[in-house]
């Protein structure tokens, strides 16, 4: 499935398939990756062992297949759920199994993201709530407050590293009403401190749409530039503007690495999409693998040498593969058919740090 650039494609559901209970996790040999990735299987969410394939359940019956969101201590994992008539933010812990509705609301909760600096704390949430803006909440679903008015519920937002600031996309119409045209447009929230929810001040950032914030000062878009869809650096002191692509094709999906190193991002091709990796100044890109039929963005494991991302001919085909980021060995399938929306889990011990310093 090739991107549509700044359009909202259709979810789709996964076929069911088995899954094994085993809890142990095997460790990883030094060639090979370890830890665990959550993803669907149709309304089942389960964590996979990276090492061996074997699977369990953590959710059995959410219904739909939708983002996968772990806190940044792999503590619990976030998860979509629409039990109430609309969706709100659950959570999972993946020792106990036991759920929690966080937002409580019915009112269209989605696309959270952790904040960074309360790693390993009590922290905060940020989330969409679907007209009504982006919102901020404690983890346990305490203190939902609304820190600005615009927002889109399948955009997730952005934290920087230090958890000051948080970037965001919404929709704006473009052109006459009459043909419902849309861009999307990004906007810039900064707080008054790292740990704290008091809004100091937001603003617009421009056209394109948030994929990360490679620092407190710079922001990551995928957005068009010389006449083409990049991925570009927006600086958010001086407002300029540089790209870190230089193709033809449609750039998108873009992740930072754990250690703030290198970036991995979808690259829209024919007759397949790739998925590329580079260091985060755009040089030494390399190739990782060709890919179809993808949706959700690729993940990265703990330690940064690998990547797991969804590939397959067909939807109904769809599965979860891994690929080292050397670019010199070929993917390997960890999952059944049917598997989407992979997040591989933090490590606790390494949740939050940011070894480039930035």
């Amino acid at each position: 499935m090739k991107p549509i650039p700044l359009l909202i494609l259709a979810f789709a559901s996964a076929l069911t398939a088995q899954s094994d209970n085993s809890r142990a996790v095997a460790e990883p040999s030094p060639s090979m990756p370890g830890g665990e990735i959550a993803c669907n299987d149709g309304g089942r969410i389960l964590l996979v062992d990276v090492n061996t394939g074997n699977e369990r359940v953590l959710v059995p019956d959410n219904d739909f297949a939708r983002p996968l969101h772990w806190l940044g201590d792999g503590s619990r994992l976030l998860y979509w759920n629409h039990d109430g008539g609309a969706w709100d933010i659950w959570c999972v812990d993946p020792v106990t199994g036991e759920t929690n509705n966080l937002t409580r609301t019915a009112r269209d909760n989605r696309s959270a993201a952790d904040r960074p600096s309360s790693r390993g704390g009590s922290g905060h949430v940020a989330f969409h709530r679907g007209g009504d803006g982006v919102w901020l909440m404690n983890r346990d679903g305490t203190g939902q407050s609304r820190i600005h008015e615009l927002g889109h519920r399948d955009l997730a937002p952005a934290w920087s590293p230090c958890g000051t600031r948080l970037a965001f996309s919404a929709f704006v119409s473009a052109g006459a009403s009459a043909e419902r045209r849309v861009r999307i447009e990004s906007h810039l929230v900064e707080f008054e401190a790292a740990t704290s929810m008091a809004v100091a001040r937001t603003r617009p950032i421009g056209a394109g749409e948030v994929m990360f914030l490679l620092s407190a000062n710079e922001v990551v878009l995928a957005a068009g530039f010389d006449g083409r869809s990049e991925l570009v650096v927006h600086d958010l002191v001086s407002g300029s503007r540089r790209a870190l692509t230089h193709s033809v094709a449609t750039d998108s999906r873009a992740v930072l690495s754990p250690d703030g190193r290198r970036i991995v991002w979808i690259e829209g091709g024919e007759p397949r999409d790739r998925l590329r990796c580079m260091a985060r100044d755009g040089s030494d890109v390399r190739m990782l693998a060709e890919v179809d039929g993808w949706f959700a963005p690729p993940t990265w494991s703990p330690d940064a040498r690998f990547v797991a991302f969804e590939h397959g001919a067909s939807r109904a085909d769809r599965a979860v593969w891994i690929v080292g980021v050397t670019g010199d060995a070929a993917p390997r399938r960890l999952t059944a058919s049917g598997r989407t929306f992979p997040v591989w889990r933090p490590r606790a011990a390494t949740a939050g740090q940011s070894p480039t310093g930035r």
